[in-house]
Order: structure tokens, then C-alpha cells, then sequence
């Protein structure tokens, strides 16, 4: 839902507010990291958990299946609501971003174990998942697993394939990591490298 203030000419959605409500997230937003990277160019778990405030509120709004335009959008109006000028790459990165973070929040809740991150079982409780928020202790099974089922204990480290809305599919390496890399009208590949969108911006890890 947007609402159009009169002396803005973008629409402010509720997810810019929402993000806007939160002090750290306005501190970024002054660096223009709204998303913040753990490595550059990667998005995986760690990835997820740094950016733990800004994916909830995103699933909160927004839930499991969004795509980058309607990202491209909230992201823009929360820069917009705090009247910071950003460059146009910069604002289809970050969205890239997130949709990719959302793609590996998909892949953790498919697997039947309980992610050893407390900032992803946070995330994982705030979208109605009954687990618990501390690791069970190593020295025996884990007595809970997402609430889909399945093997009991922390996820191995093997290969995981996420299903993109889009119909196509992405292969993650062991760590779920992936670039982040844009398709055009014409369906070619476009990497991003973080350092052009830097140009001219303070678009800082």
C-alpha cells in the first residue's frame, strides 16, 4: 500500500516507513546501505542475518514471493521518505539484493533442520515458525526441526537449489552464496560489479 504525501512527488509505501521507523536502519540509509554486504558481490546466510531488520520487515509486508521491480520501489520511497538522493544503480542493487536474500530465507525454511544462526531463527520465529530461538545443545540431537518435518539436528553443508518465482532456478555453492547478477528485457546476463555503483555515491561497505 502507498501513501501519497503532498509534498513528496514519490508515493511513501508502508514497507519505507516501516523500514524508516528503525534507527539503525536510517543510520544506514545516510551510507546508503539500506542492504549491507558481508562480502562483495555475495549474498548467502551471513548475508541474510546482517540484513536481519531489513528482511523481516520485508516478509512482513511483502511475504515470500516479491520480484526486484516491486523491490526497486520500496526501496526507492525509503530514500525518498528520508530525502536522500541516490543513484538509480544503487537503488536496483540493493533490491537485487534483497530478493536474492529472500530466495536463501526460502532455501532455509525448505530444509527440515533449525539454522544455526540465532539472527535466521529470529526471522524464521517472526514468520510463525515454532522453533526455538537458542541452538539446542550440540552434545546430543536436536529436539526441534522447522515445522515441515524432517531430520532432526543442524543442516549439513551441501548443495542447495533454490526455485526463483520466475520459473528458473539458481545452484548455490555450499555456503548458498551467489553474485549478484541482473537479466535485462533480452534476457542477458548482467553482472554488477558494487564498485560502479559506488562511483559518485558513498555507497560504502
Amino acid at each position: 500500500m502507498a501513501v501519497v504525501d503532498d509534498d513528496r512527488s514519490l508515493s511513501t509505501t508502508d514497507l519505507a516507513r516501516s523500514w524508516e521507523s528503525i534507527p539503525e536502519l536510517r543510520r544506514r540509509a545516510h551510507k546508503l546501505q539500506l542492504v549491507t554486504f558481508t562480502q562483495e558481490n555475495c549474498i548467502n546466510r551471513d548475508t541474510v542475518v546482517q540484513n536481519e531488520l531489513v528482511v523481516t520487515h520485508t516478509l512482513n509486508h511483502l511475504g515470500t514471493r516479491v520480484g526486484v521491480a516491486t523491490l526497486e520501489v520500496h526501496v526507492e520511497s525509503f530514500y525518498a521518505l528520508m530525502n536522500i538522493p541516490i543513484p538509480r544503480n544503487c537503488i536496483t542493487i540493493q533490491a537485487w539484493a534483497l530478493r536474492r536474500m529472500i530466495s536463501v530465507y526460502n532455501a532455509v525454511t525448505r530444509r527440515p533442520h533449525v539454522p544455526r544462526e540465532k539472527g535466521l531463527r529470529r526471522i524464521l520465529i517472526s514468520q510463525g515458525f515454532d522453533i526455538p530461538l537458542e541452538s539446542p545443545p550440540r552434545s546430543g540431537p536436536s529436539s526441534s526441526s522447522l515445522e515441515n518435518g524432517g531430520a532432526e539436528g543442524h543442516e549439513p553443508e551441501d548443495m542447495e537449489t533454490l526455485e526463483e518465482e520466475e520459473g528458473e532456478s539458481e545452484s548455490f555453492t555450499d555456503d548458498e552464496s551467489v553474485r549478484l547478477e541482473l537479466e535485462d528485457d533480452d534476457d542477458e546476463s548482467v553482472h554488477l560489479e558494487l564498485e560502479d555503483a559506488r562511483s559518485g555515491s558513498n555507497f560504502d561497505q
